[in-house]
């Protein structure tokens, strides 16, 4: 849901799992902004959030969209998302992986939503 010139707006719901790092560089990461425009020109509701910041028993996830007006990442409570991108990896960090491969497969368990990028054929230096 968005607000558009004082009109509530339901769009589809786009989160991407993201590593701690990410979200500590936001301001400076030039693609997930340019990811943000462009699924708020095409209306969806785009944001980021780490593995651990989703509430289960709430449903809910506590992430970081694009504010188009004042041009900087906010940090705010969504529902769980319709689709996910996973994007969450800790080559380094073998607690922080499980996390994030535990909480993918309880997003991707539920039937209802869509998931992009749940398989890992290639690393990103192989697809680069």
């Amino acid at each position: 849901m968005a607000y558009r010139k004082g009109h509530l707006v339901f769009a589809p719901l786009v989160g991407m799992t993201v590593s701690d790092n990410t979200v500590g560089r936001l301001a400076e990461d030039g693609e997930l902004r340019r990811t943000a425009e462009l699924a708020a020109e095409k209306g969806v509701l785009f944001y980021v959030f780490t593995p651990d910041a989703i509430d289960w028993e709430k449903g809910r996830v506590a992430g970081y969209t694009y504010n188009l007006r004042n041009r900087r990442w906010e940090e705010k409570l969504f529902p769980a998302p319709q689709v996910l991108y996973d994007m969450a990896t800790y080559p380094d960090d073998p607690e922080k992986r499980r996390i994030a491969r535990e909480a993918n497969r309880l997003l991707r368990d539920d039937w209802r939503r869509q998931v992009v990028n749940h398989r890992r054929y290639f690393g990103k230096w192989q697809t680069y």
